[in-house]
């Protein structure tokens, strides 16, 4: 289990400037989203419909990206800590 824990990391985490560039992409389309809801606030209309879904679709882009970035910073302490275990066996 804790092999296939640090596989699915290093998996996610093995690209960081994607995940950079997914996180702010979603960032965008979340604040040009957070634009269209604020600009067509009169009314039901099928342009709010379409803010909300791309809020939605936005934020699930966000969290895709901040996942690989977090999951790449959880890698590189993984990883330091089995160096560590392995230079000084006796704690």
């Amino acid at each position: 289990m804790l092999q296939q824990v640090k596989y699915w990391l290093y998996r996610q985490g093995n690209n960081p400037q994607r995940s950079v560039r997914v996180f702010f992409c979603g960032l965008l389309s979340f604040c040009s989203g957070l634009g269209l809801l604020s600009y067509h606030q009169q009314g039901t209309s099928w342009q709010g419909y379409l803010a909300v879904i791309i809020i939605t679709l936005s934020l699930i882009t966000c969290a895709y990206g901040y996942l690989g970035i977090v999951a790449n910073r959880l890698s590189h302490l993984i990883d330091r800590a089995e160096q560590a275990r392995r230079n000084n066996p006796h704690d």
